[in-house]
């Protein structure tokens, strides 16, 4: 302010010094005392009120041009933050994709304590000790034809779904056929494709990637049926009783597993109005049928009259991607602990147990998914050799997964023995079961021989949980 006021008096200063030697003395003289007071204020008076009108009139204008500048700039970052939360969600949707299970059906050569206790939709037969020994295609054939039989009377429905096999072989397939056939006859099944669509599960990856993959890739598939199987008990028994260690002993496994895409919703009224028509003919074929009233997609090649069988089979369990890692550290426990931690942390923002982190503009990462608390797991299936054994609970009691060693895992070699390609089926079939019968999440850890290791998390189903489809 004293600024303002010592450049107003030099102004008039000036001015006055200006007008006194510029301006002629008579007519000063003959000027009226308003006319001479005004002649000396109006002018200096005017340059400063333009004087700071202009200055305001600039600086209103630089704050307009800042403003919007600031807009544009706001409006850039808000575009750019809408398009970071846009490919975060999709990354998450791509890494929280899953499936879904509602039965289980398998034959073991011995059923452990911890499995003993199934439900109508997760049925364990056991091996006949007479087959032990008789040849793998005697033993396999026999247990495929005894598991399509209890999946096909609980759900005829799935009669019409694709039969994957994993890493089966074309042999296993034509044993999968067979035994199809044998258990559409002996349910007494009337309406059936002619042959399954038995197909061999694409890719080498892990299990549950490979079936995820397997929905992305098939948009209209609502479900399958996946088969694993080996059996190394089927060989020459002659010396089993020479193995001793339970983890040498050969073991055998057949097992199905009724498995949908997320989302499917229940048959409408349409389809309902369908069931039990007197003018349909039970011996169309499908092809014809579809045209004739198909009127949802998403169900496939199931029948309308089928649809709701499959449908009174609620989902139990949810599968999501595995989170692997190679190269695990050979001589250092700590190394190799966090490589297993940082899997594991990995394995619970598939399963929605914690959030991925966002990255900021900077390249900074939200971390106040870390504090998110987990809910109490349930089981371990591992296989974990005893050289890693440790690290992998040091690694999940670092990663706040409380697991009691003794308790609450087991290992697959120990209560099923060697049962040869079927071991991550095996691991699969068990977690499924356990997660059932629990109802908590049940973690998978899986050591490969490429000294790699896969994790993976199977959660009971839950309709309001925050997971995204295949």
């Amino acid at each position: 302010m004293p600024f303002y006021i010592l450049r107003f008096l030099i102004i008039f200063a000036l001015w006055w010094v200006a007008l006194w030697l510029a301006l002629p003395v008579e007519w000063i003289q003959q000027g009226s005392l308003p006319s001479l007071a005004m002649l000396h204020v109006g002018p200096p008076s005017f340059a400063m009120a333009f004087w700071l009108f202009g200055k305001r009139t600039l600086r209103w204008r630089k704050a307009k041009v800042k403003k919007r500048a600031a807009n544009a700039d706001a409006a850039v970052k808000e575009g750019q933050l809408a398009a970071t939360k846009a490919a975060h969600q999709e990354t998450l949707d791509r890494l929280r994709a899953h499936v879904e299970c509602r039965a289980v059906w398998a034959e073991l050569v011995r059923i452990p304590d911890y499995l003993a206790e199934t439900t109508e939709r997760c049925v364990l037969l056991k091996l006949p000790e007479e087959l032990q020994g008789s040849g793998r295609e005697t033993v396999l054939t026999s247990s495929l034809e005894r598991v399509f039989e209890v999946a096909l009377s609980q759900c005829e429905a799935s009669v019409w779904l694709p039969v994957v096999i994993i890493d089966g072989s074309p042999i296993q397939r034509e044993w999968v056929v067979r035994a199809w056939h044998h258990a559409v006859t002996a349910c007494g099944i009337k309406q059936s494709p002619q042959s399954p669509d038995c197909i061999i599960l694409p890719d080498s990856r892990e299990m549950v990637d490979r079936i995820v993959a397997l929905f992305d890739k098939d948009p209209v598939l609502p479900a399958v049926i996946l088969v694993g199987m080996d059996s190394p008990v089927a060989d020459d028994m002659a010396g089993a009783e020479d193995f001793g260690d339970e983890a040498n002993e050969p073991g055998h496994v057949v097992t199905a597993m009724l498995l949908n895409r997320p989302g499917l919703t229940a048959p409408g009224n349409t389809q309902n109005s369908t069931l039990g028509r007197e003018d349909d003919d039970p011996y169309m074929p499908y092809w014809e049928r579809k045209h004739k009233y198909d009127d949802s997609p998403q169900w496939g090649r199931i029948p309308p009259q089928l649809r709701l069988d499959f449908w009174d089979i609620p989902p139990l369990v949810m599968l999501y991607r595995s989170s692997s890692v190679n190269g695990l550290e050979q001589k250092r426990s700590s190394v190799l602990t966090r490589q297993i931690q940082d899997v594991i942390a990995k394995a619970f923002i598939h399963a929605g147990l914690r959030d991925l982190p966002l990255a900021t503009e900077e390249g900074a990462k939200t971390d106040a998914a870390d504090e998110s608390e987990l809910p109490e797991f349930g089981w371990l299936v591992h296989n974990a050799p005893p050289i890693r054994l440790g690290a992998l609970f040091c690694a999940l009691r670092d990663s706040g997964c409380e697991i009691d060693p003794f308790v609450e895992s087991v290992k697959l070699e120990k209560e099923h023995g060697n049962v040869g390609s079927a071991h991550s089926v095996m691991m699969l079939t068990g977690a499924l079961i356990r997660a059932a019968q629990l109802q908590k999440p049940v973690l998978i850890a899986g050591f490969n021989e490429d000294n790699s290791l896969d994790i993976s998390l199977v959660r009971p189903f839950a309709k309001n949980m925050p997971t995204n489809t295949a």
